[in-house]
């Protein structure tokens, strides 16, 4: 098997891009893909654009060697592109396609799950004004 011995960068782009949403928390996304085909991958590259924003500015990059990864702190009600570029100690390969996914607005829905019929239990949905720390379960 001689995918564990790089001989060039990868030539061929992770497939199979999705973005997956949790619901009540509009400020990550995790996404998930194919790796290329035959290929020695070291790492991925996940790069986020905000859609919109300034060239460079609004972009994100996160590295993982896996074949998914937590994209956090989205802004609701804004439109992000995600690809994610596969490499390896030789170099880079072609980017996968680019996946658009609008975030929604702060969800009020989320208020109603967690009150469970009695009492709303406030504490618990503080996150709205952070909505970071009830999210990130999910790491």
């Amino acid at each position: 098997d001689n995918r564990d011995m790089a001989t060039s960068a990868p030539q061929k782009p992770p497939t199979n891009l999705t973005v997956v949403t949790v619901e009540g928390c509009p400020s990550f996304v995790v996404l998930d893909w194919k790796p290329p085909e035959n290929e020695s991958v070291t790492e991925y590259k996940v790069v986020s654009t905000e859609n919109g924003g300034t060239a460079g500015k609004d972009k994100s990059i996160i590295t993982t060697n896996q074949t998914h990864s937590t994209v956090e702190n989205l802004k609701p009600n804004t439109s992000y592109e995600f690809v994610v570029i596969a490499s390896n100690p030789l170099g880079e390969g072609p980017s996968s396609e680019s996946k658009p996914f609008r975030t929604e607005s702060a969800d009020p829905r989320i208020t109603e799950s967690i009150s469970m019929g009695k009492d709303a239990i406030w504490t618990e949905v503080r996150f709205n004004s952070d909505d970071y720390s009830e999210c990130t379960f999910y790491n």
